[in-house]
């Protein structure tokens, strides 16, 4: 909450009395979801559309109970679950692959390390 309260009066140059608290509280909030075991035997990407859609949902739905004391409506709802549903899909299935091909060349340098070593090179 208090990264999101000093980005918002950063990067956004907010005032104190201009920030949004909903979406401050909408981000600390979302932080401490599960990462949504229902979907766990859904192929990777549908799962990882389906985390950023409700993440998209509960932070519209934060903000705006939050700062303006109602629900979002039927479009403000629709437009951030299919943001959080495009981002988290394209951007969540890039990040585990990238990581996975880390692993991979970890596990690569490793097995070299060890060869050479066996052959008392180093």
């Amino acid at each position: 909450m208090a990264s999101n309260i000093t980005a918002q009066m950063t990067a956004e140059g907010k005032d104190f009395d201009e920030i949004s608290y909903g979406r401050a509280i909408s981000s600390g909030l979302i932080n401490l979801l599960p990462g949504a075991s229902v979907t766990k035997f859904a192929r990777p990407i549908a799962r990882e559309v389906g985390k950023g859609a409700a993440m998209g949902a509960a932070d519209i739905t934060v903000q705006k109970v939050v700062d303006e004391r109602r629900l979002p409506t039927k479009e403000e709802l629709a437009l951030n679950v299919g943001i959080g549903g495009g981002i988290g899909g394209g951007l969540g299935t890039a990040l585990k692959a990238g990581a996975k091909r880390n692993l991979v060349v970890l596990q690569d340098g490793e097995q070299q390390l060890e060869e050479i070593q066996s052959m008392h090179l180093i």
